[in-house]
């Protein structure tokens, strides 16, 4: 009877832990199902971007050029007519190759071409400090950065957006970013001493859902606490693999 029992309680622990790992193995499958739903909506999202920026510059462009070519044709008889017409085409031709280039640099901020991240995020404080004449400090922490390029530009690029935010919306004195990395994560805080807002209300151009959405194609989150008259701190997490 002892040894039916012993054999009883073993094999319950046998199939228990074979639950458990299941178990495991379906969380796992699903984070990294929903990991790659979130990458797949962030370049839906860059694409629309991109999109929006050829449709608004570069085929405007491209249409006006074509046009001053057209306006020359008929004037071909007229040299000063003509030769205005073929000016303009030649100033819009040059303004679009710069568009182009611009677009082209913004998928990858040129900041990190020649500098790592903590390099980078340091300029740039010191940029928007000089410029707006507001004290701000950049603060490494933890481990040496080891993260993609991907990483890498959404966090410069979220640490800009909340620069933005507090130059535009904040009135604060005084501003610090921190970049933090752990051995299972990046921590990027933006924190300020302004006037405060309520995070869970709807505020047009704060550019919360943009940063949001490009944390989550590289599987982070951004957590924002405020309250008005107690300044603001934004903390975007991304995991480390």
């Amino acid at each position: 009877m002892l040894v039916l029992n012993s054999a009883s309680i073993t094999n319950h622990a046998v199939a228990q832990n074979e639950e458990r790992g299941r178990i495991i193995a379906e969380n796992a499958r699903l984070h990294e199902q929903l990991l790659t739903q979130a990458r797949h909506a962030g370049v839906v999202e860059e694409r629309q971007r991109l999109a929006g920026e050829i449709h608004d510059t570069l085929a405007q462009g491209l249409t006006g050029i074509i046009a001053q070519l057209a306006a020359a044709e008929h004037v071909r008889h007229d040299p000063a007519r003509l030769s205005r017409h073929l000016e303009l085409a030649q100033s819009l031709a040059r303004a679009n190759l710069a568009e182009a280039r611009r677009s082209v640099r913004a998928l990858r901020p040129g900041q990190l071409e020649q500098a790592n991240l903590p390099e980078a995020l340091a300029e740039l404080v010191r940029e928007w400090s000089g410029r707006l004449g507001i004290a701000a400090e950049f603060r490494e922490t933890g481990g040496p950065c080891r993260v993609t390029g991907e990483v890498e530009t959404v966090l410069f690029r979220v640490a800009q957006e909340a620069l933005s935010n507090v130059e535009k919306h904040s009135g604060a004195g005084k501003a610090n970013v921190t970049l933090t990395c752990l051995d299972d994560a990046v921590l990027l805080d933006v924190h300020d001493d302004g006037t405060g807002f309520d995070p869970g209300a709807e505020y047009e151009g704060y550019g919360l859902p943009g940063m949001r959405r490009r944390l989550a194609g590289v599987g982070g989150t951004l957590t924002v606490e405020s309250a008005a008259g107690y300044g603001t701190t934004l903390n975007a997490s991304v995991p480390l693999r």
